[in-house]
């Protein structure tokens, strides 16, 4: 005996069956529209952070043409200076003059370029929201607090960024130049600063990071051994130095 094939057009066909296939339909429609809409909103920002990549790649240079150029014109103020000051032709008040001139410029470059690598590695972070391969759920900057000590002495808290999730923090400090203080500095002060001043992650595990556009003599080799977490700009893209981090 044949079995009879239902067609979906005909009038015997259930209705029942027919409800489901159309909901069927309308679902896959709706499933299918989320997953363009999805696609067309990562490509949107895939291209916006190749843009800002781009932006800030940008920017680096010409802030290290910019530091060049500013140091030579110092060291040429310098030099100048100091001739003169051996040929009796300035008195001593000219020389601090000059002194102090020079020292605001160089404070004024550092802290640009600080600056402009604290917002490069936070964009980097807050895209990724990941950390020595741990997922986090926030990001946050410059997060700061004041608390007054029961001697009755004021303890500050300030970390550049922290990343956040129910049983981990990250710490992280950025700068335009890491040296081996800095990273004897977050062991030895800031992760007990940290314990005191935020109590309420006293139950989270913390991680250090370093996030800097260069690296001073044995920073590398400390953080390491310290386990701690370092990031460097590397072309476009932040790239891990040492990702081996331990909790504290």
């Amino acid at each position: 005996m044949a079995t009879e094939t239902l067609n979906p057009r005909s009038d015997n066909f259930p209705q029942e069956l027919r409800e489901y296939q159309a909901e069927t339909e309308r679902q896959l429609r709706e499933l299918r529209k989320r997953q363009e809409e999805e696609l067309r909103e990562s490509k949107k920002e895939t291209e916006r952070m190749r843009q800002e990549t781009d932006r800030m790649r940008q920017e680096t240079e010409r802030m290290r043409q910019e530091t060049d150029r500013q140091m030579q014109e110092l060291d040429k103020r310098i030099q100048a200076t100091t001739e003169n000051v051996n040929g009796g032709k300035v008195e001593m008040a000219d020389v601090w003059k000059v002194i102090k001139a020079t020292t605001e410029n160089v404070n004024g470059i550092a802290k640009s370029n600080g600056m402009f690598a604290e917002e490069y590695f936070f964009n980097a972070l807050a895209a990724k929201q990941t950390f020595g391969g741990i997922h986090f759920d926030t990001v946050e900057r410059n997060r700061e607090r004041i608390r007054r000590l029961p001697d009755g002495q004021r303890l500050q808290c300030e970390f550049d960024v922290q990343l956040l999730n129910a049983k981990s923090v990250a710490l992280i400090s950025l700068k335009y130049r890491v040296r081996k203080s800095d990273v004897d500095d977050m062991v030895n002060r800031q992760v007990a600063n940290f314990r005191q001043v935020f109590s309420e992650y006293g139950n989270c595990k913390v991680y250090l990071g370093l996030g800097g556009m260069s690296f001073g003599k044995g920073v590398i080799d400390e953080a390491k051994k310290l386990g701690i977490g370092l990031l460097r700009q590397k072309g476009e893209i932040v790239e891990y130095v040492n990702d081996e981090v331990k909790p504290y």
